[in-house]
């Protein structure tokens, strides 16, 4: 990976992890009648978040979502914030096994990773904002409405405080039966706790609806030149490397990557090296070039991770 590319994924991961630092909404009510800031009720449905910040250092973030029954998307866009905090435009795709991203945070390329290992960024989302808790009765019932021709109910707060937000006037729509949280829009004063920006104004926009025709497409440009073996795990693949884990030994690896790389054209460039029982590939294929580094997991079988060089 060049230093490039690797600054872009800190500041992508440190993203996240800013953004993961926000307070959650209280336990769901059993009453269907009450507020429960529940997204996902819906297999599938399309939903835009708009977050508007002014104050000292102004700044926006809109989150566009799409799910269908068995994917998950995400596009992140920020602005008004310095690239420390700010990576660029986020594009993401998840079948709650394996997460793909790409974007201006990822230098244009792929990067996979699995669900479940510490790695599942945090977006901003209504119930990142307010804590159903807090609120307690000063979010009341307003009416029974029709919103796109769905029945909602309506909640409403006023001068309302929760985390660190003051004065909030926070207004609800959730679908009547399925608890679905159709639209969500907030305003408030306080401290900016995402981004540590200062005290300002914000101001929440969250819409969904229904899915559409249009299918959820895989994020492009994730394969690699290098043949793997079956029935790996966890699997990561960053600008210029990726790596995983296997249940075959070192000298299996060793033995698969001898075999098949040069049926696809790829020629030994060193021999292998060895050290403590780990093993070294080299390999070439034009400019292409790949170094394979096997060696044993302390919990069993083998870990391997590829360096992809360009230009050589």
């Amino acid at each position: 990976m060049n230093k490039k590319s690797s600054t872009f994924i800190l500041i992508l991961l440190g993203l996240f992890v800013i953004s993961a630092c926000t307070p959650v909404s209280g336990t769901p009510a059993q009453d269907p009648n009450q507020p429960i800031l529940s997204r996902d009720a819906a297999g599938s449905y399309s939903a835009e978040f708009h977050l508007q910040f002014n104050g000292v250092k102004p700044w926006s973030y809109l989150l566009k979502t799409r799910k269908s029954p068995t994917l998950r998307e995400i596009n992140l866009h920020i602005e008004g914030l310095q690239s420390a905090q700010n990576p660029g435009d986020i594009r993401m795709v998840t079948d709650n096994a394996t997460i793909w991203m790409i974007g201006e945070g990822t230098d244009q390329q792929c990067v996979q990773f699995p669900n479940g290992q510490g790695m599942d960024p945090t977006f901003i989302y209504p119930e990142s904002l307010v804590s159903l808790t807090e609120l307690g009765g000063a979010l009341k019932p307003e009416s029974e409405e029709q919103l796109a021709g769905v029945t909602v109910l309506h909640f409403r707060a006023t001068g309302a405080s929760s985390g660190p937000w003051r004065d909030a006037t926070i207004d609800i729509w959730q679908e009547k039966g399925s608890g679905m949280l159709r639209k969500f829009s907030m305003t408030a004063t306080g401290e900016d706790p995402f981004f540590a920006t200062g005290s300002g104004k914000l101001t929440a926009l969250y819409n969904a609806g229904p899915l559409g025709s249009e299918a959820i497409n895989p994020v492009a440009g994730c394969e690699i030149s290098v043949p793997l073996p079956e029935a790996i795990s966890k699997f990561v693949l960053l600008p210029g490397m990726a790596s995983f884990e296997s249940k075959s030994s070192v000298d299996e690896l060793v033995k698969f990557f001898q075999t098949t790389l040069p049926g696809q054209n790829w020629v030994e460039k060193e021999p292998p090296a060895q050290a403590k029982g780990n093993t070294v590939l080299s390999y070439q294929r034009g400019a292409e070039g790949v170094e394979i580094q096997v060696e044993l997991n302390p919990a069993g079988g083998s870990s391997v991770k590829l360096s992809f060089i360009q230009g050589q």
